[in-house]
C-alpha cells in the first residue's frame, strides 16, 4: 500500500473512511434498531435493488417509507448481526461505488437464518457528506431457515401495532 503524501491523496483516504463509516452505519443502525441512525446514512428517495433476496425488481423509495417496514421487519427478531467487510471503493468527484462482502445472522427463537454476498452500493456527497443512494444485495448463499423472515415479521407487526 502507497503511503498518502500528497493532498489529493489525503482527500482520497478521506472520502475512504467516511464512506466506511456510511457502511458501518448500516450494519450497526440495523444491528441495534437505531432508525434515526440508519435514516441518517441515505439521501430521502434510494433506489433498493434486493431481487436477489425476494425476486422483485429494484423500487426507488422514500427512505422514510423503507424505514418504516424495515422497522417492523427487526422487531421480530430476537437478534441480528450484520458484517460488511473487504470494501473496494471507486470514488470519482461525488459519486462512488463500493462492493462490499456482507453476512447477516437473523434470529428468531432458537432458529437462524444466515445471508451470504455482496452489496454493490451507490454513494453520494451531500452537503451532510456520503450518503447511500443505491443499495443492491446480492445473495450468492444463504443457510437455516427461511420462514424466520416471514415469522419475524409477524411478530413485528403485532409488536408494533401494540405500542
Amino acid at each position: 500500500m502507497t503511503v498518502p503524501t500528497g493532498p489529493g491523496d489525503l482527500a482520497a483516504v478521506v472520502d475512504r473512511l467516511a464512506i466506511d463509516d456510511v457502511l458501518s452505519s448500516y450494519a450497526a443502525g440495523l444491528d441495534a434498531q437505531d432508525w434515526r441512525l440508519w435514516r441518517s446514512i441515505f439521501v430521502p428517495e434510494v433506489v433498493f435493488d434486493m431481487q436477489s433476496v425476494h425476486g422483485r425488481p429494484p423500487v426507488l423509495e422514500e427512505i422514510d417509507k423503507t424505514v418504516s417496514v424495515i422497522r417492523v421487519q427487526f422487531a421480530g427478531f430476537r437478534a441480528t448481526q450484520h458484517v460488511i467487510v473487504n470494501r473496494r471503493h471507486t470514488i470519482e468527484g461525488d459519486r462512488a461505488q463500493v462492493l462490499a462482502t456482507m453476512q447477516a445472522w437473523h434470529w428468531f427463537d432458537e432458529r437462524c437464518y444466515t445471508m451470504f454476498g455482496y452489496y454493490d452500493d451507490k454513494l453520494v456527497r451531500t452537503a451532510e457528506g456520503w450518503r447511500l443512494a443505491e443499495v443492491q444485495l446480492n445473495l450468492t448463499r444463504t443457510d437455516g431457515d427461511p420462514a424466520v423472515m416471514k415469522d419475524a415479521w409477524r411478530r413485528g407487526k403485532e409488536l408494533i401495532a401494540n405500542v
